[in-house]
């Protein structure tokens, strides 16, 4: 059991379902992480159902690790707009599943692609959604 309280505000967390659902769940995710694609692209219909039928509260975090496989993903979350939760879901379920393009590339060149490729910008507060 871990003693990590985590924010989850909607400042910093994609918030799906009611916050009276009678199940709740924190996903740690990396948009750069291949198993969290793995688990996201497994579970993602099932997370939605039970959110939208509201048995489910889902609290989704991106952290940013120190880790060299990661480092693009750790660049792909300011770019998370917290304040419109319906396009950072989008926003996530795209790079998931075009992760590969991600990872592929240079650190110095993932901005540029992810404002070209999604049409997102630089979330200033999402800095301090992942640190």
């Amino acid at each position: 059991m871990s003693n990590q309280h985590w924010n989850l505000t909607a400042t910093q967390t994609i918030n799906l379902g009611q916050p009276e659902a009678p199940h709740h769940l924190i996903a740690i995710l990396n948009l750069a992480c291949p198993d969290t694609r793995e688990w996201w692209l497994r579970n993602q219909l099932d997370l939605l159902t039970a959110t939208a039928n509201g048995q489910l509260m889902a609290h989704l975090k991106f952290w940013s690790k120190p880790k060299e496989s990661l480092r693009n993903g750790n660049v792909a979350h300011h770019y998370i707009n917290y304040q419109d939760q319906a396009g950072a879901l989008a926003f996530a379920q795209q790079v998931f599943e075009e992760q590969s393009a991600l990872r592929e590339l240079e650190l110095d060149d993932v901005p540029a692609y992810l404002q070209a490729t999604y049409d997102v910008t630089v979330n200033p507060s999402a800095a301090e959604a992942v640190t």
